[in-house]
């Protein structure tokens, strides 16, 4: 259905639209960043939400295609509710955007607005090294040169305002229409990575059905979600929702599809493992003890704790950490790396350096573990086929 605001694609004329409508959005668009950045990662400081709202802000505003390098950066820091605060964010903005336009009778252009969010998004997603940080801002009006075209291509028309799932379903579509269906999928069964190509075999409206092997069919049942790796059509990452699983034909139907900026369990340069049984976890620091926990998983470069404990302990700070493995009971020193904020628990992502000794201990358990793992996962492959 057609709006009341005109539709002008006349660049000089949408700008008469679009910058009074962010300069007047501001205030309400900072309030609810901060209110959802605080909501959905308690770790984030209000005055820190505050100013990545104002630094985000100003990038949309900026008609020449600059992004704050303050957002850009942050953006990287380990704080992954930041996509999802980001997403729905500009969903917020494209909403009061159509709203604005037809109370003051201006003309309207949503293509404009999108093409400068998803501008803004994907250029926040590229490697570091793909621009130069050197000034404040960072140059995002050459980001469809570095990411995939088809990433971008829309048909926005009068009445039908596109959303991300949308274009992602159109891209799907191009897949199958090039012949070039394969993208790999990854998920992790306690701690192991499982990762295998799989086939678009069907588009349907909103879903869309993958050919697999059988293990990552398994996997993905006991996971309860999808995660599908960018490729030569996606610039980021892919998590969906399961539809339906077939194992007399391993196929899948995933729905729901939508971006990620991150997926950590790809960058770890080793296999890191769920303990067998459950093993409480003391960090001391400076000499007393800090918190306790349970461990969550371990590698032999770093572990995890699960903890309802945070008493501000920050990223950075040298921890030591005293826990039982293999019936022995170990003492490790390592580094802050992460602190992940959950519904009522926060988890503690840390960096090791155990000594030899103990390093061939936690290799020998990881080798153990990963043959019971893996043992368990066909164990329950067969309980499908």
């Amino acid at each position: 259905m057609k709006t009341n605001a005109c539709l002008n694609n006349d660049a000089n004329t949408v700008d008469e639209s679009l910058t009074p409508f962010l300069e007047a959005f501001k205030p309400h668009f900072e309030d609810y960043f901060t209110s959802l950045c605080t909501t959905f990662d308690p770790t984030i400081e209000a005055y820190s939400a505050k100013e990545l709202a104002i630094a985000l802000h100003q990038s949309l505003l900026n008609a020449q295609g600059k992004v704050s390098k303050k957002l850009f950066v942050a953006v990287r820091q380990n704080h992954p509710s930041i996509d999802f605060v980001m997403q729905k964010s500009m969903l917020y903005c494209v909403e009061n955007y159509v709203q604005f336009a037809q109370t003051h009778a201006l003309p309207l252009n949503v293509s404009l607005l999108c093409e400068r969010l998803y501008q803004l998004i994907d250029t926040l997603a590229l490697p570091a090294n793909a621009l130069s940080l050197g000034s404040d801002t960072l140059e995002y009006h050459d980001v469809m040169g570095k990411l995939p075209s088809k990433a971008f291509q829309s048909d926005l028309s009068d009445d039908v305002l596109l959303s991300p799932r949308y274009e992602i379903m159109n891209i799907f579509q191009t897949m199958l229409t090039e012949n070039q269906q394969n993208m790999y999928c990854f998920n992790l069964y306690e701690g192991i990575p499982i990762s295998a190509e799989a086939r678009v075999i069907e588009v349907l409206d909103e879903n869309v059905i993958f050919q697999m092997s059988p293990l990552q069919t398994i996997a993905m049942l006991l996971e309860n979600q999808a995660f599908l790796v960018k490729n030569s059509y996606f610039p980021n990452h892919l998590k969906a929702d399961i539809v339906h699983i077939d194992f007399k034909t391993n196929r899948v139907t995933l729905s729901a599809f939508r971006y990620i900026h991150t997926m950590p369990a790809l960058q770890r340069d080793g296999i890191r493992v769920y303990p067998a049984k459950t093993s409480t976890i003391a960090l001391y620091q400076s000499d007393a003890l800090y918190l306790n926990g349970i461990l969550h998983d371990i590698s032999t470069q770093g572990l995890s704790i699960l903890s309802n404990e945070k008493e501000g302990l920050h990223t950075g700070e040298d921890v030591l950490l005293e826990f039982e493995l293999q019936e022995e009971k170990v003492s490790i020193h390592g580094k802050v790396v992460t602190i992940l904020s959950y519904t009522n628990s926060f988890r503690y992502c840390i960096h090791i350096v155990p000594n030899e000794g103990i390093s061939k201990m936690i290799a020998t358990y990881i080798e153990q573990r990963e043959k019971e793992i893996m043992a368990k996962l066909y164990a329950e492959l067969q309980k499908y086929v």
